[in-house]
């Protein structure tokens, strides 16, 4: 089962079955019960609002839950209550941190060599022992989403795709607004702007584009998530499933509010 945030809510996609689970408001990102939106915060699927500050990004580390909040702000979330515990708004101004609809925010995070990375949109990337250690490295870029592979970094960003080693030196090996990048193991699929929007490479540096034609995703769309080694789900405004080695779609639903995240269903336990 997949979870798809959309400009008018949130739904569960098992199949080819489509079940709303929010009511009409954009939603980011969801880990269940919670639920991301830039508009209403952090709220539970049951209405408990949770965090009244617009939210881009949920985390869960081990079975602990972090929130990604405009500003640039991070809150531990338990049960129907939030912790600050990372404020760079001031930090964020110092070093020009800017979004151009709102205040700057972090868009994804993840482990690497035993520490936290996080990016900005648009900043700064964030390295950290700890969420609450997190401090700005000299990358700058209107960054999107993280990935790890061979003890290498990738960055989708807007100007393409950098990818690192120590976090000193990085490589543009892909041009382009970038976004969705997701790892089936054989291969890396990368989703940009474009008509034909899937890319695969199999060792990060090479990359060939997909001869397939899908809806062309828009700002903000992280359209892609793995089925297994071969396949995707590519969700924008109708949803399908792509065979990355045979160069085929098959559409699985004809119509869905805008795409802004589609993810693996996820939920604490």
């Amino acid at each position: 089962m997949y979870l798809i945030g959309t400009d008018e809510g949130l739904f569960k996609l098992n199949g080819k079955e489509l079940e709303r689970i929010t009511d009409e408001y954009a939603v980011n990102d969801a880990i269940l019960p919670y639920v991301c939106s830039p508009d209403v915060g952090v709220v539970t699927v049951r209405g408990e609002k949770v965090i009244r500050e617009g939210c881009w990004r949920l985390y869960k580390d081990k079975n602990e839950v972090y929130a990604s909040i405009e500003g640039p702000k991070i809150y531990e979330i338990k049960g129907e209550e939030a912790r600050l515990v990372l404020d760079l708004t001031k930090e964020g101004e110092k070093l020009g941190w800017e979004f151009p609809h709102g205040p700057p925010h972090i868009t994804d995070f993840t482990a690497f060599k035993g520490n936290i990375v996080a990016t900005v949109e648009e900043g700064n990337l964030l390295i950290g022992e700890t969420f609450e250690k997190l401090k700005p490295l000299d990358f700058f870029a209107d960054m999107h989403n993280l990935m790890v592979k061979n003890d290498i970094l990738f960055i989708a960003t807007a100007y393409g795709v950098y990818i690192t080693r120590d976090l000193k030196n990085f490589e543009k090996v892909v041009s382009g607004y970038a976004h969705g990048l997701e790892d089936l193991g054989d291969y890396i699929v990368l989703q940009v702007m474009s008509q034909e929007p899937l890319m695969i490479s199999k060792d990060g540096r090479s990359w060939e584009k997909l001869s397939v034609k899908l809806p062309r995703p828009t700002f903000g769309e992280t359209s892609i998530v793995k089925i297994d080694r071969r396949s995707i789900i590519y969700s924008t405004t109708a949803v399908y499933q792509v065979d990355i080695v045979e160069q085929s779609a098959r559409k699985l639903v004809d119509n869905i509010p805008l795409t802004r995240r589609i993810k693996v269903f996820e939920e604490l336990l």
